[in-house]
């Protein structure tokens, strides 16, 4: 019995630490680039619809490349390259009420807040696949609104 429960203690020790070494990669940017601080944690999800306000001039969002993972990529993508798409979008992670400067989900591109945040990540992903079928921006907000304002 001793045996078995060291060997699980020591398979889940190490599980624990490559899903951290996994995560830690994606969120850190390669050494040559400067290290940007990543806004605080958002703990409470935002409970009503929220009026996203655009910022002039736009914030400039931090390049793909510097991201591993895939979706992380793809949403910093997007950012990059419709800014007027998401500037219209509300972020419901709570971040527009908790980090300084977010004022829609586009600025949550503008920093590593999207790095560590799901549900940033996906308000941008589903914006531009509903913009790629063809829906209008005001339809995308309602949309986006209706699925997160709680």
């Amino acid at each position: 019995m001793k045996k078995s429960f060291a060997g699980l203690s020591v398979l889940l020790m190490s599980g624990l630490a490559a899903g951290y070494l996994i995560y830690r990669q994606d969120t850190q940017p390669p050494s040559q680039a400067a290290p940007i601080p990543a806004p605080p944690a958002v703990t409470q999800p935002v409970s009503a619809v929220i009026i996203p306000h655009p910022r002039s001039p736009r914030p400039e969002t931090l390049d793909p490349k510097l991201f591993t993972a895939p979706e992380t990529q793809k949403a910093y993508q997007i950012a990059r390259d419709k800014p007027a798409l998401l500037e219209k979008m509300a972020c419901y992670c709570g971040c527009m009420k908790s980090v300084e400067n977010h004022t829609s989900n586009l600025d949550c591109f503008a920093d590593n807040h999207g790095v560590g945040c799901a549900l940033c990540r996906r308000i941008a992903l589903e914006a531009n696949d509903m913009q790629e079928k063809g829906m209008t921006v005001e339809a995308i907000k309602k949309e986006i609104d209706t699925r997160y304002a709680r």
